[in-house]
């Protein structure tokens, strides 16, 4: 059984997968990840009688998100994967994001705030088995990615109402941007992902991975190069 955690920002969300996605919780932490993520883990095992020790992978979301939520998040399922010899995967969030949207069969693009009047996003389709990424998780514009996109693209992630309304100003009112319901981010998605990767042999070293934050905490400066580990 999968365990799928994602903290990247203020919207949190765990599931448990076996073949389908057997519990999932999703909620605004907002800044308590810390406080809530363990309770959350323990509830939700509860809810289907199991425990920790049932355990077979982990799948963790990477970012890009906020420092201290992909902290715990990360931290937390290292820890579990370490203590009890579990391979774990790290997917991008954006990735995870777009992935609930596949069936669309259009171009997928995640938005989250990355403060300093930016964004965080990537750019992703499916066609026919693969679910491809079409452009790495970056910081830009908003006007820079709507200039960038095509005009069916579908915008998801963590929407602001001004953000929508440009989206909608350029490429009209309909079909561009998900409902709320939709923009909520799900953890079975991720697990999901990560089972698949899990079952490929395609898994990452728990030592050496490491969160995307795209740029360093403020207290450091300066950007940060993508990636899933530490240069």
């Amino acid at each position: 059984m999968l365990l799928a955690i994602d903290t990247s920002t203020g919207q949190a969300s765990i599931a448990l997968f076996r073949d389908t996605v057997l519990a999932e919780s999703s909620w605004q932490a907002g800044r308590e990840q810390t406080r809530d993520l363990l309770p959350e883990i323990q509830h939700l095992l509860a809810l289907i009688g199991a425990k920790v020790k049932d355990l077979t992978a982990l799948g963790v979301a990477l970012g890009p998100g906020g420092f201290n939520g992909l902290r715990v998040g990360l931290a937390t399922a290292k820890a579990i994967a370490v203590a009890d010899g579990l391979p774990i995967v790290g997917i991008e969030t954006p990735r995870a994001d777009a992935y609930q949207h596949r069936l669309t069969f259009r171009p997928i693009r995640p938005l989250y705030d990355a403060g300093r009047g930016e964004v965080a996003t990537g750019l992703y389709k499916a066609a026919d088995e693969l679910f491809s990424t079409l452009e790495e998780p970056r910081i830009t514009t908003l006007d820079e990615v709507l200039s960038a996109s095509l005009p069916d693209t579908l915008f998801c992630g963590e929407l602001r109402s001004e953000w929508c309304q440009k989206i909608q100003e350029r490429f009209g009112p309909d079909g561009h941007v998900v409902r709320p319901a939709g923009a909520v981010r799900r953890a079975g998605y991720l697990a999901e992902l990560a089972a698949q990767l899990v079952d490929a042999g395609l898994v990452d070293n728990p030592a050496t991975l490491q969160p995307i934050y795209l740029r360093r905490p403020p207290i450091h400066g300066g950007e940060r190069p993508v990636g899933r580990t530490a240069q």
